[in-house]
């Protein structure tokens, strides 16, 4: 049996599925927490897997750089502006 677990500062943020295995298994990591990239935007932490036998430990370093994505809603300095098409035909 491998034990799979998070270490690290940002590890918090995330959790494993599945955090025990039998053989060969895909580990997923999910985010636990919403994450925004205000505070802080880089996380950190290793993935650890323990075959509980002496030197039997592989790890991964994991690394997540959040992307800003405006959440702001734009704000105009008049009400809508309207468009209309030119009685004079395409500009050139």
């Amino acid at each position: 049996m491998v034990e799979v677990y998070l270490v690290g500062n940002s590890s918090q943020y995330c959790v494993i599925s599945p955090t025990s295995v039998h053989g060969k298994a895909d580990i997923r990591i999910w985010v636990a927490i919403l994450l925004d990239s205000e505070t802080p935007d880089r996380h950190n932490f290793d993935l650890f897997a323990n075959e509980s036998l002496p030197n039997h430990v592989g790890y991964a370093k994991v690394k997540i750089t959040l992307i800003d994505e405006n959440d702001n809603q734009p704000i105009f300095s008049q009400p809508p502006y309207s468009l209309q098409k030119s009685p004079w035909g395409p500009p050139c």
